[in-house]
């Protein structure tokens, strides 16, 4: 018996498959749309980065061949609607990239004939869907013609993130030492949320320092003076209608643009997320006694400051087979 849960309406829905099996194991399996909403929606594996997942539409259903993972969670979200497809049916291969500044679905229809349908786009939390396009050409999602074979493409870019996952990566954070050297940089007069955020950013090097992720926090707090274009800095601001709105790098620049004190302790939080990827901590076995987990088995087991196995379930399939042991 596979665990299965469903999150959302129409074309903002995920759908949750759990194998609680040892093994890993092939699978088919069905999407009645009937309860979802009024059209029939395309599928893709729910990934941080990329997937590709192979649907065909008929009959309300949305039919999906996939391989399982042992004791991982398995997330497929709907990336459009189609109001109506052909009446035998329809198969398409639905890929997405993701990365911090943009989103792209891909969907490569395998239709022998044209068909007209009405497009229905996911929407996504802070990011703003900026071009839908069949073969190439810009169209709107009312009733649109689909060729034969055609290709659809819905790109969204973030709100807030002006960056790649690339571009955060390479940011010099940190000296050939692996030491935190970037200087968190304020204005001359900083208000309190400008002084909040900077605290928060520096508090989290420590704790990249603490446990070790980095060998030390060389970072300072600096307030006002010119920026040195040679030095990392990360310059933060707070209502002050600095452009662009959000995070953004220019050359060794970091910014952190935030419209009020609101959307900057939303911002810092969410950016830190996103470090999270570049200063990786795994958090070691530790005893919880309302578990039932004590000191006196972690002991007996010999797995104190342990990092447990685990693998990289949300990540492409060359990720996947990162295992740490």
């Amino acid at each position: 018996m596979l665990y299965k849960a469903r999150y959302g309406r129409p074309e903002n829905s995920v759908i949750f498959i759990g194998n609680p099996y040892e093994n890993a194991m092939p699978l088919s399996f069905k999407i009645e749309h009937d309860v979802l909403g009024k059209a029939q929606y395309l599928w893709v594996r729910k990934m941080r980065d990329q997937a590709e997942t192979e649907n065909f539409l008929h009959s309300g259903l949305a039919e999906i061949s996939d391989h399982l993972l042992s004791r991982a969670p398995c997330l497929y979200e709907s990336v459009c609607g189609l109001s109506h497809v052909p009446a035998p049916g329809l198969h398409a291969t639905v890929s997405s990239k993701r990365d911090l500044d943009k989103i792209k679905f891909t969907v490569k229809f395998k239709n022998d004939k044209p068909f007209q349908t009405t497009i229905l786009p996911r929407s996504i939390r802070k990011y703003n869907l900026v071009d839908v396009r069949i073969n190439g050409q810009t169209m709107k999602v009312n009733l649109v013609d689909i060729p034969a074979k055609a290709e659809l493409i819905l790109e969204y870019v973030s709100a807030d993130f002006h960056l790649s996952r690339a571009e955060l990566q390479s940011f010099h954070f940190a000296n050939a030492q692996n030491e935190i050297s970037v200087l968190i940089r304020l204005p001359e007069n900083p208000n309190d949320s400008e002084k909040r955020q900077a605290e928060r950013m520096h508090a989290r090097f420590e704790f990249d320092a603490k446990h070790k992720v980095v060998a030390k926090n060389l970072s300072r707090i600096v307030q006002g003076g010119a920026v040195d274009p040679e030095i990392p800095q990360i310059c933060i601001s707070v209502g002050r209608n600095e452009e662009p709105c959000g995070v953004s790098i220019s050359k060794k620049l970091l910014r952190i643009n935030a419209a009020n004190a609101a959307h900057a302790d939303t911002l810092v939080r969410e950016f830190n997320y996103h470090l999270d990827q570049v200063f990786e901590y795994f958090m070691p076995f530790r005893p919880i006694y309302w578990n039932c987990i004590s000191m006196e088995m972690q002991d007996k087991f010999e797995i104190w400051d342990e990092i447990l196995p685990f693998e990289l379930c949300f990540e492409s399939e060359k990720l996947k087979t990162k295992v740490h042991e």
